[in-house]
């Protein structure tokens, strides 16, 4: 099976040591991404630039719950559990954690994620983050090399307790919206990336949460491709095309048919992650990012919709079990 890679929760607070590590092992391997850009981060558990995490390093996710990342690859370095959902993000099991949390985490984070938080907190913000310029600098330079950039919601802040249509996780910054608040949120999001020099019609949905108003509210705003789903190719379906993430990251390496996505979140990563991602591109047909936009979208229909609901389902309860 070929496998592409996507990396989530990419802004200027994020931990960029780790982000350079995982991107020189990318460059050795010849593989270009897709990374996920949070146009205006409000979501202090992405904070890693001012506080340490327990002891790897980072600064704090502060996860108390977990998160299905539903491709798995974000699972790789989580407190708790993994979710293999793509597999890449489950590399390093140490829990079991599905990329959006469960019901506590979700309460925790939404705690956190107050409207922007207090003057005190802006101001930390602010002298930690990386010059403005710079960082956008960066990722346009990203871009033009060859990567490959979706808009990783809007404020990545988790307002709802909504599963949507994809539900590894019980809460979303989208799902359970009405269409017009999401399109208002999109919309004020591409703008931010627009007046950066970023353009692009590929959205990725926080918590891996969206519903049928997300789909409407995208394509209003220009937005044909969503990182998400579960599947060995591309699909089409409500107007919208559909790049999947692996369910099982284990299983997604046995096939020898079809394409998956692993998903990566570098903030999170530890030594042993970096170490087992590097035997996968060693070992699997790892393609470039690009190259899984090229391939033609199959048709998807309701029966196959309804087992990927299903198959959301069972992951988010295995990881909640497991937890």
């Amino acid at each position: 099976m070929k496998i592409a890679v996507r990396m989530d929760d990419i802004t200027p607070e994020m931990d960029w040591e780790k982000f350079e590590r995982f991107r020189a092992l990318l460059e050795t391997y010849k593989i270009k991404p897709l990374i996920g850009v949070v146009p205006d981060n409000r979501d202090e558990n992405l904070n890693r630039t001012g506080r340490q995490a327990d002891g790897d390093g980072a600064n704090y996710l502060n996860r108390t719950g977990r998160q299905a990342d539903g491709d798995g690859t974000n699972y790789l370095n989580r407190t708790g559990r993994q979710a293999d959902g793509d597999g890449a993000n489950y590399l390093n099991r140490t829990g079991q954690q599905a990329d959006g949390g469960d019901d506590t985490n979700d309460r925790s984070r939404a705690e956190q994620q107050a409207d922007g938080g207090d003057d005190t907190n802006d101001r930390s913000r602010a002298e930690q983050q990386p010059e403005d310029g710079a960082y956008w600098n960066r990722i346009r330079e990203l871009q033009e090399s060859g990567w490959v950039i979706a808009q990783h919601g809007y404020q990545h802040r988790y307002t709802q307790k909504k599963g949507g249509m994809f539900p590894l996780n019980h809460f979303s910054e989208f799902a359970g919206l009405s269409y017009e608040k999401q399109k208002e949120m999109i919309a004020a999001g591409r703008k931010i990336l627009e007046t950066h020099g970023i353009a692009t019609d590929i959205f990725m949905a926080p918590a891996h949460a969206y519903d049928k108003n997300t789909l409407r509210a995208l394509k209003a705003n220009g937005f044909m491709k969503i990182t998400d789903g579960f599947g060995k190719a591309p699909y089409r379906m409500r107007g919208m095309i559909f790049y999947p993430i692996s369910f099982r990251l284990q299983n997604s390496l046995k096939r020898k048919d079809g394409v998956t996505t692993m998903v990566i979140h570098a903030n999170t990563m530890k030594d042993a992650d970096f170490v087992r991602c590097e035997a996968i591109f060693q070992k699997e047909r790892m393609i470039s990012y690009e190259e899984l936009l090229r391939m033609e979208p199959v048709k998807r229909g309701s029966f196959l919709r309804a087992a990927e609901y299903a198959a959301a389902c069972v992951k988010h309860l295995l990881v909640k079990l497991l937890a």
